[in-house]
């Protein structure tokens, strides 16, 4: 049984480089013991298996990543030895269109409201990405205001300064 999971996961991934072939393609991950791990990658129909150590990059022709250890222990290895995980890694534009065709927005009548409502299978990543993207707004909001009040105060200041030309002129 296959189940896909947003966090709570013994490991991370942080992938700094991939090789385009693999985006949305499933990746196989093993974890062999509290020091290292396996990664299973599919090319051309062949399954490749490559050994990697977690905290550590692994770097090759196809990969450059780093996969943490974030609570793998002795007492939990045997266990979690015996799970065989998955991951992806998205293409950007292709995460951005999933999102986009997720996301609903409404401007309920006479107010100034924007409701949005995004569609996920988990309820976490959801939230996560809708809290996301109202900190987003609210900072791009702040920055705009501090913008438009840094612009009225120049203007000001230079027509106080033109008033105090002509008053002085007189």
């Amino acid at each position: 049984k296959t189940t896909e999971v947003y966090d709570a996961m013994p490991f991370s991934v942080e992938v700094q480089k991939i090789n385009p072939q693999y985006y949305e393609q499933n990746i196989g991950f093993k974890i062999l013991n509290t020091e290292e791990y396996q990664l299973i990658l599919s090319k051309n129909g062949e399954d490749i298996v490559k050994t990697g150590f977690f905290d550590k990059l692994f770097l090759d022709s196809d990969l450059k990543l780093i996969i943490s250890n974030n609570m793998i222990t002795k007492d939990r290895e045997a266990e979690l030895s015996q799970i065989d995980y998955l991951f992806q890694v998205h293409n950007i534009p292709n995460l951005v269109y999933k999102f986009q065709s997720a996301l609903s927005v409404e401007n309920p009548e006479m107010t100034n409201i924007i409701q949005l409502q995004l569609e996920d299978v988990i309820q976490e990543r959801a939230q996560s990405f809708l809290d996301t993207l109202n900190a987003v707004y609210i900072e791009n909001s702040v920055k705009r205001r501090l913008e438009i009040n840094s612009n009225t105060l120049k203007y000001i200041e230079k027509q106080m300064e033109e008033v105090t030309n002509v008053l002085t002129n007189i």
